[in-house]
């Protein structure tokens, strides 16, 4: 059973100036855009969102968007690629790496300092089978929207909810997408909503522009597979 402890301190009386001070508020830590992201930047403009192993990058286009999404097992390298070593030596090389090593060891211990070059030539090899980290893909959409140029465009993410939102109006309907990645379920969720009933249409579709097969069970779960190496989920 954990156990209470109580500690008591002694608190000095604050003078009347420093108990006037009220502490300042913090704003709300959120990051607000008034345009959508383009496509072809997710590195300098799209909102992240991620749960560790799940990640999403929302640009937040009115009528033609996508998300481009990540999963950290979807990876083209790794145990089953022919040649992959786990980082081991050949079995060859073992004693000369040991011998290297140890010529690494002595000219540190002699002259103090030893150029990464000649390290990386005495202990370092290439990759063998190592592959790549792999994009999951991008979930694309196509909003129908009615008549009309969007206005109040806003884009946002939400740092103390982890929640990023898009927003924006055509005509007088008022249009919400909102995105957050759980932990704890495992999922990266999306919610699209507008403020009159029967005015949300889209399509979707998913793409993976690379050498994958990509399938969709039962529940709508999707499963991508790269033909050089691993699945991801």
């Amino acid at each position: 059973m954990a156990a209470l402890t109580m500690v008591s301190a002694v608190v000095p009386t604050l003078s009347s100036t420093a108990a006037a001070e009220v502490p300042t508020k913090q704003d709300p830590l959120v990051m607000t855009y008034g345009a959508p992201a383009p496509l072809n930047r997710w590195q300098e403009e799209s909102l992240s969102i991620g749960n560790g192993a799940m990640g999403a990058s929302v640009f937040g286009q009115v009528n033609k968007d996508e998300l481009l999404l990540n999963e950290k097992t979807l990876w083209t390298g790794g145990p089953g690629v022919p040649g992959y070593r786990f980082g081991n030596y050949p079995e060859g090389q073992v004693e000369q790496r040991r011998e290297n090593l140890q010529e690494v060891r002595d000219t540190i211990n002699e002259k103090g300092t030893m150029s990464p070059g000649e390290v990386a030539g005495l202990l370092g090899q290439p990759k063998v089978g190592y592959g790549n980290y792999q994009s999951f893909g991008k979930l694309q959409f196509d909003y129908t929207h009615g008549a009309g140029t969007p206005t109040n465009y806003q884009r946002s993410l939400d740092l103390n909810r982890s929640l990023a939102k898009v927003e924006y109006s055509v005509g007088d309907v008022r249009y919400t997408r909102e995105y957050f990645a759980s932990f704890v379920d495992d999922v990266i969720a999306m919610r699209v909503t507008a403020d009159q009933p029967g005015r949300v249409t889209f399509a979707t579709t998913y793409n993976r522009n690379a050498s994958a097969s990509v399938a969709v069970d039962q529940q709508g779960l999707a499963q991508a597979s790269i033909a050089a190496g691993k699945t991801g989920r």
